[in-house]
């Protein structure tokens, strides 16, 4: 079984130290840390004969690279006041501070070839987001495929580095299938989702999202549905092919499966 050569609450606190910023705290929170993903990156760094020190330096600068995509994310857009409009402007801010981060902590090692990796992530990122926020997308599978990337570009990129691609579909499904969740979670409990805003328009295109009925909303959540099931077949079949897993991984992959996520089926049925 393979052993984690980083310690998670060592990169944690690291990445907590380069983000603090007295000024910034004033007015945005504190960025938010995806456990999920610092588990990912580090078990990815400790499949590798790396050092303990450059592996923490990998791990903590692709979490800053992914907190600052993150916090880009938090932005607000519409009128604001001028307290608001502050906020937004220092939101933005710091998620280019974060992002430039990383580059200063491989700059002082001279790793070029991990910041051109990272720098190649956060371009791919940006441009499947800037497609599912235009919503461009022409059909389901196109949005879908950019919402996947758009979660694990960075991640594959990494691999890629360390010619590990065997892995690649493996990451993808699983941070896909966190985010589908996620979404759904938010589109449920009617909080904003700009994946079942995308949706709503390929599958309904004359609807409201806003005012619709129960069966269309259903409908959105049937489909969301079918890609979370067939993701979490995926995984299962997957992390079978996969001998070496650290326990913390293959205890958060384990729940990932077991989770039940028809625990409420549809908006009728709730109400």
């Amino acid at each position: 079984m393979q052993k984690l050569t980083t310690n998670l609450a060592d990169v944690k606190s690291q990445i907590h130290e380069h983000v603090k910023h007295s000024y910034l705290f004033k007015y945005i929170n504190e960025p938010v840390i995806d456990e999920d993903k610092l588990l990912l990156f580090t078990s990815i760094f400790s499949l590798y004969d790396l050092p303990k020190m450059q592996a923490e330096q990998y791990a903590v600068t692709a979490m800053l690279v992914q907190i600052a995509l993150d916090t880009h994310e938090l932005v607000e857009n519409g009128e604001l006041n001028a307290e608001l409009h502050k906020s937004r402007q220092l939101t933005i801010l710091a998620g280019t501070y974060y992002s430039g981060l990383y580059y200063k902590i491989l700059s002082s090692i001279e790793d070029v070839g991990m910041i051109r990796t990272l720098a190649e992530g956060i371009k791919e990122v940006n441009e499947h987001k800037i497609s599912v926020y235009r919503k461009d997308s022409k059909s389901i599978k196109t949005l879908m495929d950019s919402v996947k990337k758009i979660e694990s570009a960075l991640f594959e990129r990494v691999l890629t580095y360390f010619n590990s691609e065997n892995l690649q579909g493996f990451t993808a499904n699983i941070l896909f299938y966190k985010k589908l969740l996620m979404e759904r979670d938010r589109f449920f409990k009617e909080k904003p989702s700009i994946v079942f805003e995308a949706l709503g328009e390929l599958v309904f295109p004359e609807a409201d999202l806003q005012n619709s009925s129960l069966d269309y909303r259903d409908e959105l959540i049937s489909v969301a549905d079918s890609y979370i099931e067939n993701t979490r077949q995926e995984i299962e079949k997957l992390y079978k092919q996969i001998p070496y897993m650290n326990s913390s991984l293959q205890q958060k992959i384990q729940a990932m499966i077991d989770y039940d996520t028809h625990k409420v089926k549809s908006f009728a049925e709730e109400g």
